[in-house]
């Protein structure tokens, strides 16, 4: 007991304020997330911040608010996420800092503390106590389950959307207490900047309607749509302006049917509140099966997540503050988990969903501790607090590069088939073309029907010379690829080049006109059909095609640059 009692009563006498115990749990994630700094860049980083053309010039800033975040990946992907203001803070980091991993994390870093003091500034507004807000603040601050947030550069949108959330409502609460319009408008204003970093924003109209029921439950539910109507405006326009920047509408990757997705709903809730409740087992990916199978002991964890619930119900019954950080975390809780009927199963549950609703967690936390006799809480308090910065301090260094990311992430979910592509493809960028074909190989047995796998093994047997191999393995991905998919029409041409290269001359023509009448702009395309007419002896066809090459690499050159 006296090792117990010797930091608490030490931690009693420097924290007299609650304003010091917040800059204590500031100080405590900075030390903790400071190693950050020697971390690399990881997964889409490389793409989205390194080769992106969109970040090379400050005059392309236009671009964020007229496309999508991949619009410049060549082949083009499905439009998915407009969020221009994320988009702008790439390009400010970009210009200021190029590809020097270490500034890019510590400004990761500094919006994850900004978020720290926000949560302080608007949970004592909502829990009416400054020491307890302060609790919130610092279990917000070390909470491992945010280490993916701070750690991937590509997921800072996360981070600017809560800043701006957290900002929003803490100007509404003043314009409820002030009653002064520009109070309002800033609110309005950091709202709008949240939905334009994530669309998870899109959720605050209903925290405005629900804080308004508590703040005033004889107004009538007309007064509070009254009041949460200028945010759902907001909403409006943002839809509005990602209409008129992604016409097409985006197609879902969803790999189950409804009544799947239905009945996982229950599995994926029991995933994230492990995430929140007990993050000690954290991963990058997660095993689907245990997102999709019903067994008993998943039965059992969602009985004990109905307890769960039924224990916050009693706690907003019993304990009014606690209503709306109930309602925060409930609210944005939403997206994550309506978000499964879009991805497939192997990305239902990932870390960076919790980071706003965190804030309502953290917040109810710090309130059932702050029921506890106050020698017991000191206790409690500095027992989770240690605890929970030393699982941060402990889980944050497999994201030091992406094979050590990914290998971690294999123990827990071996049969990730998206974990297992990537980590295949980070191999071969990282020059281990053999242990890449290996793994390309153990991921065609146990998911026989990837086409991604297949192709991507028949690009590492061509880079090993290995012709044989690869065509049959790019035969493979273009039977099962999607009829008029990009990635149908790539291993159509390299299939065609193969089969160059092997001297199957018919083949080879057969493939590559497939390709160009799937994508007649295809880089190469026309010229490795060239080359297959020149030495099939059609000169005059042959210079066509090459002509034909020289006018789809002008317009590949201006659509990159209009």
């Amino acid at each position: 007991m006296s090792l117990l009692r010797a930091p608490a009563q030490a931690a009693r006498h420097f924290v007299t304020t609650p304003d010091r115990l917040v800059w204590l749990g500031i100080l405590l994630a900075a030390a903790a997330y400071i190693q950050v700094l020697r971390f690399d860049f990881i997964y889409d980083d490389l793409f989205l911040i390194l080769i992106n053309p969109n970040l090379d010039h400050w005059s392309s800033w236009t671009r964020a608010f007229t496309e999508h975040v991949w619009a410049f990946k060549e082949p083009p992907v499905a439009p998915r996420h407009y969020r221009p203001l994320f988009v702008l803070w790439l390009l400010v980091n970009k210009r200021l800092f190029d590809g020097v991993a270490p500034w890019w994390h510590l400004t990761s870093l500094l919006l994850h503390l900004l978020a720290t003091l926000l949560v302080y500034r608007v949970g004592a507004r909502v829990v009416k106590s400054e020491w307890t807000a302060a609790l919130a603040a610092v279990l917000f601050a070390v909470h491992p389950v945010h280490i993916e947030s701070v750690a991937w550069l590509s997921v800072a949108t996360d981070l600017l959307t809560a800043v701006f959330l957290l900002a929003a409502t803490l100007f509404y609460f003043r314009f409820r207490e002030l009653g002064k319009p520009w109070l309002l408008a800033a609110s309005l204003i950091m709202a709008a900047a949240a939905i334009l970093c994530k669309e998870t924003a899109a959720m605050f109209p209903a925290v405005i309607f629900i804080f308004e029921s508590l703040q005033e439950p004889r107004a009538g539910v007309v007064a509070r749509i009254g009041r949460a109507l200028p945010f759902g405006v907001v909403v409006l326009l943002y839809l509005a302006a990602t209409r008129l920047a992604i016409p097409v509408r985006a197609i879902s990757a969803a790999d189950a049917d409804g009544l799947t997705i239905l009945a996982s709903l229950p599995l994926v809730a029991v995933g994230y509140l492990k995430t929140l409740a007990f993050p000690f087992q954290l991963s990058f990916f997660y095993p689907p099966e245990a997102l999709s199978r019903w067994t008993p002991a998943q039965a059992l964890a969602v009985l004990l997540l109905v307890l769960v619930l039924l224990a916050l119900v009693w706690l907003a019954r019993s304990v009014p503050i606690a209503r709306f950080p109930l309602a925060w975390l409930a609210v944005f809780s939403i997206p994550p988990l309506a978000s499964i009927a879009l991805y497939t199963r192997d990305n239902w549950v990932h870390d960076r969903h919790m980071y706003l609703p965190s804030v309502g967690f953290c917040l109810l936390l710090a309130l059932v501790l702050a029921r506890l006799q106050p020698r017991a809480r000191w206790f409690a308090g500095v027992g989770l607090v240690a605890v929970l910065t030393a699982a941060l301090a402990l889980q944050l260094p497999r994201f030091d590069n992406e094979l050590s990311l990914y290998a971690h992430a294999m123990r827990r979910a071996p049969f990730n088939l998206e974990l297992r592509l990537v980590h295949a493809y980070a191999l071969t960028m990282h020059g281990q073309d053999e242990r890449a074909v290996a793994e390309y190989e153990a991921i065609t047995r146990f998911a026989p029907h990837s086409e991604d796998a297949h192709f991507n093994l028949g690009m590492d047997y061509e880079q090993l010379g290995r012709l044989p191999a690869a065509r049959a393995a790019l035969f493979r991905a273009v039977v099962l690829a999607r009829p008029g998919s990009n990635l149908r029409t790539e291993a159509l041409f390299r299939l065609g080049s193969v089969e160059l290269r092997l001297g199957d001359l018919d083949s080879a023509e057969r493939h590559l006109r497939e390709a160009i009448a799937l994508d007649p702009n295809g880089w190469n395309f026309h010229a490795t059909l060239a080359e297959v007419l020149r030495q099939k002896g059609s000169s005059a066809e042959a210079a066509e095609e090459l002509k034909r090459e020289e006018a789809a690499r002008r317009r590949q050159i201006v659509r990159r640059h209009r």
